[in-house]
C-alpha cells in the first residue's frame, strides 16, 4: 500500500496538464480586484474633474462680484449660482460649498476661496473598506483693477516686431505715453543713440525693450489686455466736390492780434558822488491786465512766440546833505512790455483754398485752407520745406494710396476739425466725438502708402490727431502745438533719431485719447 502511494504522488508531482487552471484561479481575486479599482477610480477622477471646474468658475464668479462696489456683499449668492450650474454627474452627492474671503499680496479680503466635497459608496471599494469615499476640490480667486490708458504715439498693428521704433536717439518728451496694439514679443524697441526719453508710460500688448525699464518715472506694462484703436470704425467725412491746386501771384500783407502784459518797476540808486551810486532797492511792478493790440506781422510770425522789451526812464537826480555829508539819489523806472501771438491773418499774395476732393495735393506756394475736408485721392498731401500752409477746421482725408509727406515749411499751422465742425456736417454725434480734432484721417479702405513722413521744423504746428490705420509713419523733425493736443496713430510708428518732440499738448490741456477702458481682471490663484 505504501509502495502505491509513492507512485501515486510521484505521478502527481510529475504531472502538466491543470496548471494554466490553477495559475488563472490563483490569479483572478487579483484580477477582479484591479479592474473594480480601476473603475471606481475613474470614478473618483470623473468627480474630481466635475468638482474641480465647479469651485474654479464658483470663485471667479464670487471674486468679480465681490470687485465691484455695487455687489460686493452679494459675493456669495453669485458663487453659490455659478457652482450649482456646473455640478451634474456629482449632483446629489456633493456638499454645500464653503465660500470664505481671505487676504492676499497685501489687500485686505481679496481672495475669494471655495471649497467643496463629492461623497458617495462605490461597488467595489466600499466592499473592501465598508466606508464611501470622498472627494475634495479647493479654488481660489483675485481680481484688479486697471487704470484705463491714454496715450498720444500710438501704433496700431497688433501682430508687427517693431511696431514702435525709437532708432538713433531722439529728443522725445510725452507725457502722455507710447502704446503698441502689437501682441510681438518685441513690439516696442529702441536702437542706437542716446537721445531723451520722457515717456510717462508704455504699454503693450506684447514685450517691451529692457531699456525703458532704466528710465526713472515711467511705468512699464507688458502682455497688456484690452488695448484698442481709438478712432476705429469711423467713416470717414467726404467732400466730392471736385477741386485742382492752383497758386497766384501778389504780397501778402500779414497782421497779428498780440496780447500785451506790462509792468513798471523802480529802480533805486544811492551813493557820495553822481557816478558812483549803487543800488539800494527794487520794487517790481504788478503785470498790468492783457490787452490785445493788432500790429504788423511776417509770413515767418507764428501764433504763441512771445517778445519781450524793456525800456529805461532815468530818473531825477537828488541830494541831501553838504560836503562829507552829501549823499545823491537818483529812482529809475524799467517798463517791460511783454507780447505774445494770439492769431496771425494773412491779405493777399497767397491763394485761398476751397474743401472738396483733390488729386493731389503737392503744395508749391504760400497758401491758405478754408474749413472743411479735403480729400486726397491716390496723390499725396505733400508739403515742401519752402511753402507756408494755414488752417484752421480742416481735415485731409487720404483715400486710394494717397499719403503724407510734410517737410518743414515756413510756416505751417493747421488745425483739425472739432465736435462741432464735424456734426455741422453731418456726421453722427457718437463718430463726431470719436475724431474730435482730427486733422489728417486715412481711409480704413485705403491701399495704404509708404514713405509717409513727418519732418516738420521749429515753424511746424500741427494741432490735432494723425490716424494712419492702414500705413506706417516715420518722425524725423519737428511738431509743436499751439491750441490743440497732437496725436501720432498709425499702423507702425518710427521715430528717428532726428525728431525733437517736446510738446504735444499746449499749456492747460491734456491727451485724452483713449487707448484702453478701466477694467477689472479676475485670475485663479494657485
Amino acid at each position: 500500500m505504501l509502495t502505491r502511494f509513492r507512485r501515486l504522488m510521484g505521478k502527481l508531482r510529475s504531472a502538466k496538464s491543470g496548471n494554466a487552471t490553477m495559475l488563472v484561479a490563483l490569479g483572478l481575486p487579483a484580477l477582479i480586484g484591479g479592474s473594480g479599482v480601476a473603475v471606481d477610480m475613474a470614478q473618483w477622477y470623473l468627480w474630481k474633474q466635475e468638482l474641480q471646474y465647479a469651485v474654479d468658475q464658483a470663485a471667479v464668479a464670487g471674486a468679480l462680484t465681490r470687485s465691484k462696489t455695487a455687489t460686493e456683499n452679494e459675493y456669495t449668492v453669485r458663487a453659490i449660482q455659478e457652482f450649482n450650474a456646473n455640478v451634474d454627474v456629482t449632483k446629489g452627492i456633493v456638499s454645500t460649498p464653503d465660500i470664505n474671503l481671505e487676504n492676499y499680496d497685501s489687500g485686505t479680503q481679496n481672495l475669494v476661496v471655495v471649497t467643496a466635497s463629492a461623497t458617495d459608496r462605490l461597488p467595489f471599494s466600499s466592499f473592501l473598506t465598508g466606508n464611501g469615499t470622498t472627494v475634495v476640490a479647493r479654488a481660489q480667486a483675485t481680481w484688479v483693477h486697471t487704470d484705463a490708458f491714454t496715450s498720444c504715439l500710438i501704433a496700431l498693428d497688433e501682430a508687427a516686431d517693431s511696431a514702435v521704433w525709437f532708432n538713433g536717439g531722439p529728443e522725445v518728451i510725452a507725457g502722455c505715453g507710447v502704446v503698441a496694439l502689437s501682441d510681438s514679443p518685441e513690439a516696442i524697441v529702441v536702437s542706437g543713440g542716446s537721445g531723451t526719453l520722457s515717456l510717462g508710460w508704455v504699454v503693450a500688448a506684447g514685450g517691451i525693450d529692457d531699456y525703458f525699464d532704466s528710465l526713472t518715472g515711467t511705468l512699464v506694462i507688458e502682455n497688456a489686455e484690452g488695448l484698442i484703436d481709438p478712432y476705429a470704425g469711423v467713416t470717414p467725412p467726404t467732400n466730392d466736390t471736385a477741386r485742382t491746386l492752383s497758386c497766384s501771384d501778389g504780397t501778402a500783407t500779414y497782421t497779428a492780434v498780440y496780447e500785451v502784459i506790462t509792468t513798471v518797476s523802480t529802480y533805486t540808486y544811492e551813493g557820495n558822488k553822481q557816478n558812483r551810486m549803487q543800488l539800494v532797492g527794487t520794487v517790481v511792478g504788478t503785470p498790468s491786465e492783457p490787452s490785445e493790440v493788432t500790429g504788423a506781422a511776417t509770413a515767418s510770425t507764428q501764433v504763441g512766440s512771445v517778445t519781450e522789451t524793456s525800456t529805461t526812464s532815468e530818473g531825477n537826480l537828488s541830494s541831501t546833505g553838504t560836503g562829507n555829508s552829501k549823499t545823491y539819489r537818483r529812482v529809475d523806472t524799467v517798463t517791460n512790455v511783454r507780447r505774445e501771438v494770439k492769431s496771425v491773418n494773412q491779405t493777399g499774395g497767397v491763394v485761398a483754398m476751397q474743401p472738396g476732393t483733390y488729386t493731389d495735393f503737392d503744395l508749391s506756394c504760400d497758401t491758405v485752407l478754408e474749413p472743411g475736408v479735403y480729400v486726397i485721392d491716390g496723390g499725396d498731401f505733400d508739403v515742401n520745406a519752402q511753402y507756408s500752409l494755414t488752417g484752421d477746421g480742416v481735415m485731409f482725408v487720404l483715400k486710394n494710396g494717397a499719403g503724407v509727406k510734410i517737410n518743414g515749411g515756413a510756416g505751417i499751422s493747421l488745425t483739425g476739425m472739432d465736435y462741432q465742425d464735424l456734426r455741422d456736417i453731418g456726421m453722427s454725434e457718437e463718430d463726431a466725438h470719436k475724431i474730435d480734432g482730427m486733422l489728417i484721417m486715412e481711409d480704413p479702405e485705403s491701399a495704404g502708402a509708404t514713405g509717409n513722413r513727418l519732418n516738420g521744423n521749429a515753424r511746424t504746428y500741427l494741432n490735432g490727431a494723425i490716424y494712419l490705420p492702414v500705413s506706417d509713419l516715420e518722425v524725423l523733425g519737428t511738431a509743436r502745438v499751439s491750441s490743440n493736443c497732437l496725436t501720432l496713430a498709425a499702423k507702425k510708428l518710427k521715430i528717428g533719431g532726428t525728431a525733437d518732440l517736446s510738446t504735444f499738448c499746449p499749456p492747460g490741456l491734456t491727451n485724452d485719447t483713449l487707448v484702453s477702458e478701466e477694467n477689472t481682471v479676475v485670475r485663479l490663484i494657485a
